[in-house]
Order: structure tokens, then sequence, then C-alpha cells
């Protein structure tokens, strides 16, 4: 792993700044990461520190002294002046020539990315799990029982333990959502443009890519690859009968010699994993960490999820698969350091319908970015659709919406406390496949946080984005994250036309703790759907979907322009709108 740096050719810039341009880089940084604010409890606590000390580490900042003065020089300074000059340190004026003087702030944010991936060149030089043992005279399938046996119990103790004398060091090859959000904002101090940031993400994606097919190209042969196959699965089984959280492992590990990985989450494994069962096949593996640490990053070249079972978590959820939204048809595209989960809420005609709407937004955009989307029970989610049908073409509704075109009674009907008879009644043909995509919705939110965690996707950053039911699932998702404390996976959540409750600011923030970056709720208040239905089954009168959401980390985007109503979501021309209104142009 200490050779990874030189194997890839990255450019690393701190060693060529001045000693004061490393000081007020990292005074930068630190101005961020303590301005910065996510769930403010212990674990972001150590986030805190793990980052800062990486960055020091990066930087050759290693006297007490000096760090202390650097985490005091900003904290608590809000005084835009003070970080306008030292932001403006790093440049150098168009109108003044100076030979000796350069402008820094592509390199601070090539430096700093280098950083948040955890492939700055110190930290490769420290493994964040060193194998000691050695494997010895023990035949293949000996050492791969040992090597399961240590990553099962490591996994269990670092699940159960909370005692650390110091912050664990920054994880090798793993992107956190929260190390993505400090780029952005270190970024906009800089006025570096969100574009030229993602094509920075995009270069180094490519290059990382390119590493990992030059040295596939050495694989091992199959008859090896069904061996190791057969035996780690064979071990996995052992396992099983006493760690019940791995018994889902079993059906989806594979083992990929000298390409990529032994993938124990869907087809990934973590970096300590993968590491270890490099010393177990001798020459099979070539540079085999260094080739596990950039596969567990993009999840075997972004395919984690497409290869993805669904354990029984619970017995009514009976589909839940990712499909690959690729930009060109027949090309194989490079793996991006994000990516996008995308949920359609209902469908009309075919369950073609869970990727079609999303098409026009992230096929043929100018930069590729990963995206997946996400199909849970769609033969309920049709019924759903003709039920939205159903329900508006009767003639109550139909009348109710003539009169919200004319923006005459909306307003009332919105915030009266009963519903008129006729509307009552045309809601109950939509009633039972409403309530039971609900209920899938919220089985499915569960479910996709079990994903999350266990990194199928990979160890980078997430964006979700969906529409009606889509929207529940995410919401169920953010709040199962949240109750379990894992942070750093979400990078940003869009919400369209959300089924969910805008007025418990307590939700919402508890919500919140999970998302690194962006929380949109786009709304539209021309939805007769949601203004009928959802509030005949929560009896609530602030639905996300058709006002704003009253908490200070949520952007609100009015899209009624964009849609006639809640079956306008559907629309590919309505989807590629409202996310160009969002000016989401790092989910596109």
């Amino acid at each position: 792993m200490p050779k990874l740096r030189e194997e890839l050719a990255i450019p690393c810039f701190s060693d060529s700044w001045s000693i004061e341009q490393r000081f007020n880089v990292a005074a930068l940084c630190s101005h961020v990461v303590n301005t910065i604010s996510w769930s403010k409890n212990e674990k972001e606590k150590i986030f805190r520190q793990t980052f800062m000390s990486a960055i020091f580490e990066h930087l050759s900042i290693q006297n007490p002294r000096e760090k202390d003065s650097i985490l005091r020089m900003l904290k608590g300074n809000n005084d835009q002046e003070v970080i306008k000059t030292l932001c403006d340190s790093f440049k150098v004026p168009q109108n003044v020539e100076n030979n000796e003087k350069k402008d820094i702030c592509s390199e601070i944010m090539s430096d700093l990315l280098l950083v948040c991936i955890g492939l700055s060149p110190k930290i490769l030089e420290k493994p964040y799990v060193e194998n000691s043992s050695s494997p010895g005279r023990m035949n293949l399938k000996d050492r791969l029982e040992k090597v399961v046996s240590n990553v099962v119990e490591i996994s269990s103790n670092s699940s159960t333990s909370t005692e650390s004398s110091q912050p664990p060091q920054i994880k090798p090859a793993e992107y956190d959502s929260r190390a993505r959000a400090i780029l952005f904002r270190v970024a906009s101090y800089l006025s570096f443009s969100q574009e030229k940031v993602l094509m920075f993400e995009n270069a180094m994606a490519h290059q990382l890519y390119l590493f990992q097919q030059e040295h596939e190209a050495q694989e091992g042969s199959n008859e090896v690859h069904g061996k190791l196959q057969d035996i780690a699965n064979e071990t996995l089984d052992k396992h099983d009968k006493r760690k019940q959280r791995w018994r889902w492992l079993a059906t989806s590990i594979g083992v990929v010699v000298g390409a990529t990985a032994i993938g124990i989450t869907g087809g990934l494994a973590a970096p300590f994993v993968a590491i270890a069962l490099g010393t177990i096949t001798g020459g099979f593996f070539f540079t085999a960490s260094s080739l596990v640490l950039i596969t567990s990053l993009f999840g075997v070249a972004g395919g984690g999820l497409t290869g993805y079972k669904m354990r029984k978590r619970t017995n009514s959820l009976k589909e839940f698969s990712f499909t690959h939204i690729h930009p060109i048809q027949d090309l194989t595209p490079v793996p991006s350091l994000y990516l996008n989960i995308v949920i359609s809420g209902y469908l009309l005609e075919s369950s073609n319908e869970v990727t079609t709407p999303w098409l026009p937004s992230f096929q043929n955009t100018n930069i590729y970015h990963d995206t997946f989307a996400l199909s849970f029970d769609p033969e309920i989610l049709l019924s759903l659709g003709k039920a939205f049908r159903r329900f508006l073409a009767e003639k109550a509704v139909q009348m109710a919406a003539d009169e919200v075109i004319k923006r005459t009674v909306f307003g009332l009907l919105t915030s009266a406390l009963f519903l008129p008879a006729t509307l009552m009644k045309a809601g109950d043909l939509i009633d039972n496949p409403w309530a039971l995509s609900a209920d899938r919705a919220v089985k499915a939110g569960l479910v996709l946080a079990d994903v999350l965690i266990e990194r199928v996707q990979g160890k980078r950053p997430t964006v979700l984005i969906g529409y009606s039911m889509g929207a529940l699932v995410i919401w169920e998702c953010m709040q199962e994250l949240a109750r379990r404390e894992e942070y750093g996976l979400l990078d940003t959540v869009i919400l369209i036309g959300a089924p969910i409750s805008a007025g418990s600011t307590d939700q919402w923030k508890f919500a919140s703790t999970v998302v690194s970056r962006r929380i949109i709720n786009a709304y539209a208040t021309n939805d007769l759907i949601l203004a009928i239905v959802y509030r005949m089954h929560s009896l609530d009168l602030n639905v996300a979907g058709l006002k704003a959401v009253n908490f200070p980390r949520v952007e609100n985007v009015d899209v009624t322009k964009f849609t006639s109503g809640h079956l306008g979501y559907k629309k590919p021309e309505t989807l590629l709108k409202i996310l160009d209104e969002i000016s989401a142009e790092e989910v596109k």
C-alpha cells in the first residue's frame, strides 16, 4: 500500500507550498470543520478530530503547539473579512505580476480531495489495519477460515465497543459524505465552482479506474477462482450459525483473483478484509491491497448494487432490486466517486417506468456519475398508478381540479378540517392501493438503509432522489440511519411530491443528522392527490409535497409551474426541469 500513490501517479502539491500557505490551508479547513454541523454527538466529534488529524498529517504539521494554534486561529471567528483575507492569500491578483507567487487554489482542492478519499500519501504509508501474522504453511482453506474468523470478530467488536484512547485513523479509499461536504464548503470559500469540483472528482475516478483495469488484465485462472469461491462460501456458512448478522452475506460473496477483491457485502470487501485475504493466495494477487482498496471504493466497478440480494428483513416486501442507468448504451462507464439512487413512487403502464422517467436527466450528461434505479414491489406500484387515474377521473375530483386551476378553493381545500363528502367518496377508490404502497415504501426504506450501511454501493457518498412513494422510501431510510447513528453515507436527498409530514420539526431535525450536504423538498401547490388522499390517511394538514418545510437545513423549491399535479412527476421532461430548477448539477 505505501507504493499505491506511486503506482497511480497521483499528484500531490502540498510539499511545494510555503510553511505559511500550509498553515493557512489547515486553518481554513479547521474553520470549515468547526462551523459545519450535522448531529453534534460523540461520533461527529470523533469524525472532526479524525479529519483534522489527516489534514495535519498531509500538510506535515506535527508540532502539537502549532496544531493547537491552527485549531484556535479561526475558531468562533465569523468575521468574513478575516476569512476572505485568508482565502485571498492563496490567489494572485490578475493585475499584479509576481513570478514568485502562484495561485494554489486548484492545488488545494486536488490535495484536499486526496485527503477526503483516504489517498493522501501519509495515510497510505500507514495501512489502516496491519496484518502482522504470517500464513506460514497453513493450507488455503485454513488461511481463509482464519481470515473470515478474524473479520467476523473485528466487525462484532467494532460494533459494540465505543472506548478509544484517540480518534480512529482515517480509512484508506473511503469517501465519507461529510468529507465531501467539507470539500464543497472549502471550494465555496475559494470561489472554486461546483463544476470544477465535479471535474476533479471525475478525473480522480478515471485515474483510479484505469489503474484498476490495467492490473485486472493479470487475472488468475477460473479454476482458482472457483476453488476460492467454494471455500469462501463454506467458511461463511460455518459462521452463519454463530453470527446471525452475517447470514445474508453467504449468498453474495465473490472472489476475483488478481482482479479486485473478495466481496463480503454484496460484492464488496472492507479494506481490512481484502488486505488480509491478499496474504492467503500468494502470487495470485497482483498488488492485491491496492486493487482491493480501489474496488471497495467503487463497489466492484459500480456493479455491487445490481448484484444485491435482499435478505429477509421483511416477509411482505417481495422485490427490491437495482438497475444501472448507463449514460450511453453498449458502453461500459467509468465508475464515479459518488452515486445516485433514483426511486419512482408509482407506475402507470409498466415496470419499465422504474427507469424511463429518469433517463433524460442522467443520460448524455457532461460529467458521468453512477446512477441506479431502485425497484420495489412494482405490482403494488402499478395498482397505485391505476388507482390514481381512476381517482382523478371521478367527476367530483375533476370539478375540484377545475377550481384549483382557477385558484379559488384550493387554499380552503388544503386547510379544511373536513373534506366534502363527494371527495371523500372518490378517495375510497385509492384507499387500499395507497395503504399497501405506503407500507411497502416504509419497508423498502428500511432495506435501503441496510444496503447503505453494508456499503453495497461502495465506500462513497450517495445521493437519493425520489418522487411520491419514492420520497417516502428515502424518508424512512433517513429515519432508520439516524436511529442507528450511521453517519457519512448520504450526501444529498431530493424529495419530490413527498407524502410525509411537513409539520414535525423534531422529525426533520432528527433525519437531517445523516445527510451531509443538501436536503431538498420539491413541492407543488396544485397536487390534488396529496391534498385529498394523504389527508384521509394521515389526518395531517401539513404535507411536504404541498408546502415548504419550516426547518433551516431544508431547501424548499416550488415546482408547481413544472407539473399539472402528482401524476406529472412521472414525466421525464418534468423531472428534468425540476432537477434543473434545483440546480442539482452534482446529481446529473
